[in-house]
């Protein structure tokens, strides 16, 4: 069946992996103890509870998820880079998380497996199967036209056959994906459930809770001081990381680099735009005489044929040339035309009047793709039903009793409204071609169809448009012209001193990245980039590398070992935080002498506010000043009708007087608290139990060293 042959698709093998197994085996006797036999260097991409993964085992699992997500298309590097990250994550997973099943007595019965199967949920496992990863989107086959969701009973259909079918085996591997999929539920579910709050805790929360008080205050923002005001020195950002650099935001779990950037960012001249609309311009006469228009269009056009010759709806016509377009002939071109940075010439092919959407309904009977015999015997079986149904019996009685789309064979075949794009090429050329009440059948991957147009929207002309495209990028010219300029500065400007001096460029803000990082965040294909940074001495000056339309030019400012932040690694995180003490400094000498909160508001220049109601649990101050826990513990160590001292807090320095306090009502309900908390501790278990499950099973990720 079709469907079988999606599911093969998106979870079979291909036959090159079995190949690259061989030649690794082949090659294993030049590899000692996981160490590369020229440099001496260790081949493992890491460690998992004291066991060795070998670069060979890692890049076998992620081409086995290659195939199974991707199938013969293969995959991108960006997605590459996502899949390695998440088998990465699965193989944790496996030899940390399998040893605490069998101590558990954890399975995964037959019954829970197909509870499962029937009931997918997005996110799951199983979903994946499903989806076009490109898109994300439910694929078409196994879609609910109702829902846009999965189709229960499609998904069942096909799994069923392909279990039933001589690739059963494909499906090992989806059931294991499922099986611990559910076994990490269950795990997670255990933990969340060995959470208790005590009725001493309950108690506390609750105080904390209903605890209130009504409070007036002032406040000077720092944002009132300007920087250029504040003179920062090297002693001040000493004595602030001497003073929290016990912090745990200062905490270094692996190596870290710190580097500055310059960008050189390489545009299109103007003799580049000319020189590719020209280039367009030569194809103009051709494109006008060749009566080949797709192959001429595979040939010449940037974009595929598929994009590329389309009808589309007179609002659809790039403006440029709609007029043109509507008022011209077939067979004509226009352009040269610039259009959303790119270049086109567009050839009309053909005019014709189609409605916007189309409400169908269909029979299918399924067929496997290439199976010339059954799907002669499925166009002869629905040529017969066509002829009962046009002559004597309801359409939808006879979906319900023949279709195999039975998703839709429950509601009588129908479809409801769709637009073009919704379903299969062949599906939708002939139900917006046909007229209402007509009933074709066509072919497509899921089988044949028969199909019975119930309903079309107005008829709207449409043009046929083959598009020729060239994108507006710089020539190698260009391209060199810049390296050269980039080769200069990293010459020119070879010292940190010199690199953060530097005048007419945009040397960024220093930027810290971890060992783990497969790159450099914010650039794409910036593995080599990462290897320069980790293999650099302090201060060192990169030569230009090569990223997108851009030259990148890197000075390693510092490094931090495992452990804890160098201060210069942590100025960038504690920059704004040095500022905002100084200014702090400031404000407070200006309160020496208040005594009075009115005296506060004219010192600070500013209005005096109020919280009605303000409570000691939820820590955040209103008029978009956010969480203000300083100010928060100040105020209910206060007593009523007293004046505050000032207050050091994240936005600015307060000064508040204790309006009133609501103690809280002395009957209790700490049922409601413990379920609330217990599910607050629940959900922390979800965000937490992975990188606990990494520290009690020792692992070390070296896959940066190769990524």
């Amino acid at each position: 069946m079709a469907a079988i042959g999606t599911i093969r698709k998106q979870s079979g093998l291909l036959i090159v992996l079995i190949g690259m197994a061989m030649v690794l085996f082949l090659l294993g006797d030049f590899f000692s103890q996981g160490t590369n036999f020229l440099t001496g260097e260790s081949q493992d991409v890491g460690v998992i509870g004291g066991d060795a993964i070998s670069l060979q085992d890692f890049e076998i699992r992620v081409q086995e998820s290659i195939d199974q997500q991707y199938g013969a298309e293969g995959a991108n590097e960006e997605a590459r880079k996502t899949l390695r990250t998440r088998v990465w994550q699965q193989m944790i997973m496996e030899r940390t998380l399998e040893p605490e099943y069998n101590q558990l007595g954890l399975s995964v019965s037959a019954d829970e497996l197909l509870d499962n199967v029937k009931n997918i949920q997005p996110g799951s496992i199983l979903y994946q199967y499903f989806t076009d990863p490109q898109s994300g989107q439910v694929i078409e086959q196994f879609r609910d036209p109702q829902t846009g969701g999965l189709n229960s009973a499609r998904v069942l259909q096909a799994i069923q056959n392909l279990i039933n079918s001589e690739n059963a085996r494909d499906w090992l591997p989806i059931e294991n994906a499922i099986k611990q999929d559910v076994l990490q539920s269950k795990y997670i579910s255990l933990l969340s459930k060995g959470l208790i709050i005590s009725g001493v805790e309950a108690d506390q929360i609750f105080e904390e809770r209903q605890r209130v008080v009504s409070v007036s205050y002032v406040v000077k923002e720092y944002s009132a001081i300007d920087d250029s005001e504040i003179d920062v020195t090297e002693a001040d950002y000493q004595s602030y990381f001497n003073e929290h650099s016990e912090e745990a935001r200062f905490a270094v779990e692996e190596e870290a680099r710190t580097v500055r950037i310059v960008e050189f960012a390489v545009n299109a001249t103007e003799e580049d735009i000319e020189e590719i609309r020209l280039e367009l311009d030569d194809l103009r006469e051709d494109f006008a005489n060749d009566s080949n228009d797709t192959a001429f269009v595979a040939e010449n056009s940037e974009t595929p044929v598929e994009g590329a010759i389309v009808y589309v709806p007179v609002d659809i016509v790039d403006p440029v040339i709609r007029d043109s377009v509507v008022n011209g002939e077939v067979g004509e071109v226009h352009g040269p035309y610039l259009s959303l940075g790119r270049y086109f010439l567009t050839k009309l092919l053909d005019t014709k009047a189609t409605p916007d959407s189309v409400k169908a309904s269909h029979i299918l009977l399924t067929t496997e793709e290439g199976d010339t015999a059954g799907i002669e015997l499925a166009k002869a079986k629905l040529d017969s039903i066509k002829t009962v149904a046009q002559r004597s019996r309801n359409f939808a009685d006879l979906a319900t009793e023949f279709s195999e789309d039975f998703g839709s064979a429950q509601k009588g075949g129908d479809l409801d409204w769709f637009t073009k794009g919704r379903m299969v090429p062949e599906f939708e050329a002939a139900s917006f071609d046909g007229k209402v009440g007509d009933m074709p059948i066509v072919v497509s991957q899921f089988g044949v169809h028969l199909i019975y147009i119930t309903e079309q929207t107005e008829a709207k002309m449409n043009y046929l448009l083959a598009n020729v495209d060239r994108t507006i990028e710089p020539s190698k010219s260009t391209s060199d012209e810049m390296y050269k300029g980039a080769s200069k500065f990293s010459i020119e400007h070879n010292t940190m001193d010199k690199f953060t001096t530097a005048e007419g460029v945009d040397v960024k803000a220093p930027s810290t990245i971890i060992f783990s990082d497969e790159g450099l965040r914010g650039y794409t294909n910036s593995s080599d980039i990462k290897r320069w940074i980790f293999e650099a001495s302090a201060g060192d000056i990169s030569s230009p590398f090569e990223n997108g339309n851009r030259f990148l030019v890197l000075a390693l400012e510092d490094i931090s070992e495992k452990g804890k932040m160098t201060l210069e690694s942590a100025k960038g995180l504690i920059e704004q935080d040095v500022m905002n003490a100084l200014k702090a400094e400031r404000i407070l000498s200006e309160l020496a002498d208040v005594t009075s909160l009115d005296d506060a508001a004219s010192k600070f220049e500013s209005q005096l506010q109020k919280i009605e109601t303000l409570s000691f649990a939820d820590g955040a101050m209103s008029g978009g000043l956010g969480r203000e826990t300083e100010f928060i513990g100040t105020i209910f160590s206060t007593e009523s009708g007293s004046i505050s001292k000032p207050v050091v807090g994240n936005r600015g320095v307060f000064v508040a007087r204790v309006d009133n306090i609501i103690d809280a009502p002395a009957e209790r309900d700490l049922t409601t608290v413990k379920r609330e908390e217990s599910a607050n501790m629940s959900s922390r278990v979800n965000g937490q139990f992975f990188k606990a499950l990494q520290d009690e099973y020792g692992v070390e990720d070296n896959r940066a060293r190769f990524y």
